[in-house]
């Protein structure tokens, strides 16, 4: 399981300097109305004890390249 644990380095809205706990799965499908699911195998699922929004709208946030063909563009790998 240590092999798909990361910690993930991001800078929040306030401009602090944080890291995040990511989890690698070997697949996940993307579930959109009137479309069939799309498989994706390139994906770091973040995990944060905090709320994306106050009135609970939000429950995750997706790379917009998710929205247009399913699987974002490949980008380099980094060392976690």
């Amino acid at each position: 399981m240590g092999h798909r644990l990361r910690l993930v380095p991001y800078r929040a809205v306030n401009g602090n300097t944080r890291m995040m706990l990511a989890i690698k799965p070997d697949m996940i499908e993307l579930a959109r109305e009137g479309e069939p699911p799309s498989r994706v195998t390139r994906v770091l699922i973040g995990l944060d004890g905090g709320t994306l929004s106050s009135d609970g709208t939000y429950r995750a946030i997706l790379h917009p390249d998710f929205a247009l063909s399913g699987e974002p563009s490949p980008a380099p790998s980094q060392p976690a």
